[in-house]
Order: structure tokens, then C-alpha cells, then sequence
């Protein structure tokens, strides 16, 4: 619990479910870890083409922003 942003002694009260929480930010680093491996192969793969490179990046930027976003609104869920 001590690695996610926020939580500290006076917000703890706020939080319904530290369980759920907790995988809640595990499953979201997990994701955002996948994708970040999985960027150097699409990189290589879309070397080529300027096109294809920029829909790569802009896809993990996507990506990312859509994982950030979900856990946003997942997290009331498990807090007040």
C-alpha cells in the first residue's frame, strides 16, 4: 500500500477495500508493463514506415492514457 500514490496515514480512512485497491494498482502496472515491453518490438516492426512508427506511439500513449483512466474510475469503487 505504501507504493501508491496518495496513500498515506491521514487518507488510509477514505479507503473501503485495501485488498481490492491493491490489485486494483497491480493489475494496472501490469498492463502498463506489457505494454512497455511489448513497445520495442512494435518500434522495430514499424521502423520502416513514418506512419506506421507514429500510430505505434500514439497507440501505447493511448493505451496508457485508457489503462490510467480506467483505474481512476475503478478506484471509487474502493474508496469514499
Amino acid at each position: 500500500m505504501e507504493m501508491i500514490a496518495g496513500y498515506n496515514e491521514r487518507t488510509a480512512s477514505k479507503v473501503t477495500d485495501k485488498q481490492g485497491l491493491k490489485r486494483l494498482i497491480a493489475r494496472c502496472c501490469l498492463l502498463i508493463g506489457i505494454g512497455s515491453a511489448l513497445m520495442p518490438v512494435l518500434t522495430f516492426i514499424t521502423a520502416d514506415s513514418p506512419h506506421g512508427f507514429t500510430q505505434a506511439i500514439g497507440g501505447l500513449g493511448g493505451f496508457i492514457i485508457g489503462i490510467i483512466g480506467m483505474v481512476m474510475l475503478q478506484a471509487r469503487d474502493y474508496t469514499k
